[in-house]
């Protein structure tokens, strides 16, 4: 599996212990895709300044592949962060620094090198909406993250580009919502939709065959990077299973299709579950300046 996290990356920083941590949901799926055994690499905006300078290092040191990365004058993306009782609470930000002011413009060398991945990751964090139909251009299946803001007209605009459309439900208390959800996706175009309520377990919809995951329950120390582990280690099984088996997203239903998605939701759970128990996303703090 060769995958590429394309977008947003920031330092966390914990208010509580003036500690950043490297975060962000593109460079999140990269790094975690790398933990996890995948070849992975990043493409995207740093800053210049320290927090960036610390993001950009730990890529390096986890063997992140980096050489389509940009580095401006400017601040990193650093949002704050309160961590109460497990749970992280984000409570102010730069709005992604440099990497929403300037995020990156795919030229013909970018988009060469994004044919040699099985699996481009991004995300509404990274303002990339504009870059989404060169990305589809290359045939190549794309993951994107709504979060929990992606309007319906959004979804409308963007969908037909993407090939896992994952949404954070949480909020979302009647799962008939999170159903209608999921066939309005479908419907623009969309084949596979992710649908994660924390502690409710995930969704996922294969063209309307719809599968329920609770998940692997844990007293957390932090739960920042939870989803975007979940949805990592997920899509990394499910698409190894397909590439495998010679499937596609428009495969009938089988037993044995069943078993592999099963199998990759179960993935998913037990590695969201274990990156509770870590500071950050995956560790590698450090003390920001005062």
């Amino acid at each position: 599996m060769r995958v590429l996290g394309i977008g947003d990356n920031v330092a966390d920083h914990y208010l509580n212990t003036n500690v950043i941590y490297p975060g962000g949901n593109a460079f999140n799926f990269a790094a975690f895709a790398r933990l996890l055994g995948a070849e992975a690499d990043y493409l995207g905006v740093f800053g210049d300044d320290f927090a960036g300078q610390h993001v950009y290092t730990v890529a390096q040191e986890i063997g992140l592949g980096l050489t389509h990365c940009r580095i401006l004058h400017g601040e990193n993306g650093r949002p704050k962060v309160n961590i109460v009782e497990g749970d992280r609470i984000f409570v102010g930000s730069n709005r992604g620094g440099v990497s929403r002011e300037r995020p990156p413009v795919l030229d013909e060398s970018d988009l060469k090198y994004l044919s040699s991945f099985d699996l481009l990751h991004s995300s509404i964090n990274s303002f990339m909406e504009t870059e989404l139909s060169k990305m589809a251009g290359r045939g190549i299946p794309i993951s994107y993250d709504f979060s929990n803001h992606g309007t319906d007209m959004y979804c409308r605009a963007h969908c037909r580009y993407i090939t896992y459309s994952i949404f954070s439900c949480g909020h979302i208390e009647d799962e008939d919502d999170i159903r209608s959800l999921i066939r309005r996706v479908h419907s623009y175009g969309c084949p596979y939709v992710i649908a994660t309520r924390g502690s409710r377990g995930a969704l996922f919809s294969d063209n309307g065959r719809i599968y329920h995951h609770e998940p692997k329950m844990v007293t957390p120390k932090d739960t920042m990077g939870a989803g975007d582990a979940f949805l990592t280690a997920f899509l990394l099984s499910w698409i190894a299973w397909l590439k495998e088996s010679g499937q596609d997203a428009y495969s009938p239903a089988s037993t044995i299709r069943n078993e592999a998605i099963e199998r990759a939701l179960t993935v998913g759970a037990e590695f969201a579950a274990k990156t509770c128990m870590t500071d950050g996303a995956f560790g590698h703090g450090v003390a920001y300046p005062d």
